[in-house]
């Protein structure tokens, strides 16, 4: 999907717990007459959800904040338009601090609200689900995690010029086995995955993915993870989506599938052992397949087709 169409937006949901008793959620509003909010940050192009912390920090002054992936909502017009994906984001202050300055936008106001207070609008801007963890160290969230690859390419995050977002799925069978597709490099085993297309909701992607590189239906679960990329070669951001999907039945170890561009490749279901044993796998986080992956977690995205 080009990115004229796709609007990809952090939602900056930063807190302080430095009182236990009363911990507290930083809302905006644009004047007095509006509703408080939870701020919305829209990505430029190459804008990744780490170089959000900085709209995080101009937006409280703190020096320290610890991100953490809550959800991910997307509204899409039914008759065409920029489809919204909204990526919810806490970042956390960490220790003692207090906000030196809210180097806000003129016009606008900030304040921190205890959260008994903000609850109600945390779950309208970001959905019960990911409002509700937010000040619970155990409650279980996606896993966010920040990667690079083709180091060998000169520059850094700084230099990247565009943001794609892709989709892989996490899928298991009926023995509890991990599906994976050969690279086309041969070197190493991917989650099956890829774009988005117009008017296609990120679960909806993942299905379709699943199905055109491997032959499966997948039944799509809940969010697993976002990886931040960066594609130091292309100078390109990549906010990459990663679901649990399940398959009924037990199905062969190995077999070769055929895409819908023609290419064969190597499909295969393999075990936690297996994908322990595997040269490189991608994600990186299903590494921990069956051993320090939980199993699920809480449905934290939500879809909206309007």
């Amino acid at each position: 999907m080009s990115d004229r169409i796709i609007e990809p937006r952090i939602a900056l949901v930063v807190t302080r717990d430095t009182d236990r008793d009363t911990p507290t959620v930083l809302l905006v509003r644009e004047d007095d007459d509006r509703e408080w909010s939870v701020p919305v940050s829209s990505l430029p192009p190459g804008g990744s959800v780490l170089s959000a912390a900085w709209t995080a920090f101009a937006l409280t002054g703190l020096s320290n904040v610890r991100p953490a992936l809550l959800g991910i909502h997307e509204e899409i017009p039914e008759g065409g338009g920029p489809h919204a994906l909204t990526f919810a984001v806490q970042y956390r202050a960490v220790g003692e601090q207090t906000p030196t300055d809210q180097t806000i936008p003129a016009g606008w106001d900030a304040a921190w609200v205890p959260l008994a207070e903000a609850a109600p609008t945390l779950r309208r801007d970001l959905g019960e689900a990911a409002a509700a963890p937010l000040f619970d160290d155990a409650a279980p969230r996606p896993f966010f995690t920040a990667t690079a690859f083709r180091d060998d390419a000169p520059g850094d995050r700084g230099d990247a010029r565009t943001t794609r977002v892709n989709v892989r799925v996490a899928v298991r069978d009926d023995a509890g086995r991990l599906l994976l597709t050969q690279g086309r490099k041969g070197a190493f085993y991917v989650a099956p995955g890829g774009h988005l297309e117009r008017g296609e909701t990120l679960r909806g992607c993942a299905a379709r993915e699943v199905a055109e590189e491997t032959g499966l239906h997948t039944a799509v679960g809940p969010l697993l993870a976002l990886n931040d990329q960066y594609d130091g070669r292309k100078r390109e951001i990549i906010l990459e989506a990663v679901f649990y999907g399940t398959v009924a039945g037990v199905h062969p170890a190995v077999f070769v599938a055929t895409d819908h561009d023609g290419y064969r490749r190597e499909v295969r279901f393999a075990s936690p052992d297996e994908v322990a044993a595997l040269p490189a796998v991608f994600p990186a986080l299903l590494r921990g397949w069956g051993r320090t992956l939980p199993d699920t977690l809480p449905d934290t995205y939500t879809a909206n087709v309007r």
